[in-house]
């Protein structure tokens, strides 16, 4: 499961940038709307499996793991790679430094409340 979680990752983050692209709006936006449309649509799919978002658990999924895909598309987009190449490069990309982030227990810092 967790590599098709990664792949859902991916592939929610570069079609919500390549519907975006259709609009010819900047890079920032890009990687905007590839980030909400996998944040979204990962979400959607965790409701709809009666589980807790992964985007509200302790993992940097959303934060690190869109933007770097969304980014890493666009950099071999301006270097002039296919469609095909770039997405598999990105895809490879995200897949390799996700699965380092779970072996290694990396995680977004949390803010310890004092209750004094």
């Amino acid at each position: 499961m967790f590599l098709f979680d990664t792949i859902g990752i991916e592939l929610f983050t570069i079609s919500g940038l390549q519907v975006a692209q259709q609009y010819e709006l900047n890079n920032l936006y890009l990687v905007l709307f590839g980030v909400i449309t996998a944040t979204f649509g990962e979400a959607i799919r965790d409701i709809l499996c009666d589980e807790i978002p992964l985007i509200f658990r302790r993992e940097i999924y959303a934060t690190v793991f869109c933007i770097l895909c969304a980014v890493s598309y666009l950099g071999f987009e301006v270097l002039g790679f296919g469609l095909v190449l770039k997405t598999t490069l990105t895809c490879s990309i995200i897949i390799l430094i996700r699965t380092l982030a779970v072996l290694n227990n990396w995680s977004i810092p949390v803010v310890a409340y004092d209750s004094e």
